[in-house]
């Protein structure tokens, strides 16, 4: 059954993936639709943009939030080293033989970064007016800090438990692990819009776009 369980986990994880890239090209679509002009003639706002993703981004979610917290999973195991293996695709069981009884932390859905991530990528295709490129960076940069801390946020976790017990454990994670995950959101917003914003100067734009104005 756990063989199964793992099997499980890589085919839905490879399954997910060409899932999605068809959200992405998706969400890709809409936003260059909605850069161009609406039926009547006007141009979609990034708030309107952004209520045309979301039906997309609670699909992704749907989709993805097992591979990715499998994902998750394993680089916490990683950062852990010897003191965690992989009972399945998202459970860690923490070991120390001589000091602490193993126990197993599993990674929830509610504990995963995807919100983040795809938070990052609907702010990317509604505000964002830089080049596709650009975006792909930003969005790509607060994926990579958002998977990094939550794995690190879990590590540290998870040896407070070893050290302290599982009640401390579970506190620790209510209470500060939450601060951490909403501190996470922050930073890869603000480092998705530094990175994806583009900063040139009123005059290079309308350079690049004559007819404008």
């Amino acid at each position: 059954m756990r063989s199964r369980n793992v099997v499980d986990g890589e085919d839905l994880q490879s399954t997910s993936v060409g899932v999605a890239r068809r959200v992405w090209r998706s969400a890709g679509s809409v936003a260059r639709r909605s850069r161009n002009a609406a039926p009547d003639g006007r141009s979609y706002s990034p708030i309107r943009r952004l209520v045309l993703l979301v039906p997309l981004a609670v699909a992704a979610f749907v989709v993805l939030v097992d591979p990715v917290r499998a994902f998750e999973a394993r680089l916490t195991a990683a950062i852990l080293g010897s003191r965690a293996r992989l009972s399945d695709h998202a459970t860690l069981i923490i070991a120390d033989p001589g000091t602490v009884q193993p126990f197993a932390v599993q990674i929830s859905r509610s504990c995963s970064a995807l919100p983040i991530v795809l938070g990052a990528v609907l702010v990317g295709c509604s505000f964002l007016r830089s080049g596709l490129g650009r975006r792909l960076v930003a969005v790509a940069s607060a994926t990579v800090l958002a998977l990094g801390v939550n794995a690190l946020r879990a590590g540290g976790i998870v040896l407070v438990g070893r050290r302290r017990g599982t009640d401390d454990m579970v506190s620790l994670h209510d209470w500060v692990g939450t601060v951490v995950t909403v501190v996470t959101a922050c930073l890869a917003l603000a480092l998705l819009l530094w990175i994806g914003t583009d900063r040139r100067p009123p005059g290079d734009l309308h350079a690049r776009h004559p007819g404008h104005g």
